[in-house]
């Protein structure tokens, strides 16, 4: 930075020397506002935090699924976001599908959020797979923890496969939504071709 600096001044410095010929500064100024552009889209890019991909979520349209742009709204392009290590009921399989996609969209939508990816990036349709925080937390978690999806693992992405398997059983043993007893989920969320029903711990009766 101390090294742009110097550079930048002594740039400056030359374009307003007496000595330098209007054809100089012109190229001068010229570099130096290519320079200035580039960096602003720079500025632009969709920021990382390690392996995390900062964007902004612009729709839930499921339990398991949302759609996202990038952060600096610029162009708008969207792209569609499955969530992994877990399957949460279906929009067909009521109330737990629209409970589960309620539960998302209240906790995410219109949010910046970070995007983590694990082992594989996309799943067999081509959508990208990720863990999703807002903050310190673990979304996919909180979901299962909830009693909104079940967790299912999907090798060779297993980064939180504990954490997930841990909160099913205390959202089974609370009873807390498809868990429970009064109106427990009878029949296991659709899945994709990919990842057969094999959720960790044990399934809804």
């Amino acid at each position: 930075m101390k090294f742009m600096s110097f550079s930048l001044g002594a740039i400056l410095a030359k374009a307003k020397s007496d000595r330098a010929s209007p054809w100089t500064k012109t190229k001068i100024l010229r570099g130096l506002g290519a320079w200035l552009c580039c960096l602003w889209l720079t500025a632009c890019a969709a920021p990382e935090t390690g392996d995390k991909l900062a964007v902004r979520v612009v729709r839930v349209t499921n339990g398991q699924e949302l759609e996202v742009a990038s952060n600096s709204g610029f162009p708008e392009i969207t792209e569609r976001i499955r969530l992994e290590g877990l399957v949460a009921p279906g929009l067909t399989q009521p109330p737990w599908g629209e409970a589960a996609r309620a539960a998302l969209a209240q906790l995410v939508t219109n949010q910046s959020v970070l995007l983590e990816m694990d082992m594989e990036l996309r799943d067999a349709t081509g959508q990208r797979l990720a863990y999703l925080w807002r903050g310190n937390e673990l979304i996919n978690l909180t979901l299962v923890g909830q009693g909104h999806a079940l967790a299912l693992p999907h090798p060779p992405n297993n980064r939180y496969d504990r954490q997930l398997a841990y909160a099913q059983e205390r959202a089974r043993v609370l009873g807390l939504g498809i868990w429970n007893p009064a109106q427990p989920l009878r029949q296991l969320p659709p899945t994709l071709p990919d990842r057969p029903i094999a959720p960790s711990g044990h399934s809804p009766s």
